[in-house]
């Protein structure tokens, strides 16, 4: 049987790096072996980007969307 899942990774585009130093977001969701990326709208300081909490940027950006 073929297991459905979804993955969801937010990641920094750090070669998009602005004038004031920050960097856009962005998002990529695999579903299916289909992968969707796309820009979240939202700039970050790589210095307080940590990529080992995903999940608190995804709490985020649910709560920013509500």
């Amino acid at each position: 049987m073929y297991q459905k899942s979804i993955s969801i990774l937010f990641y920094l585009n750090k070669s998009k790096t602005n004038k004031k130093g920050l960097c856009p977001l962005r998002c990529r969701i695999t579903y299916l072996n289909i992968r969707k990326e796309f820009s979240t709208g939202l700039f970050i300081s790589p210095k307080n980007w940590n990529a080992k909490i995903p999940f608190d940027m995804l709490n985020f950006l649910i709560l920013f969307i509500l």
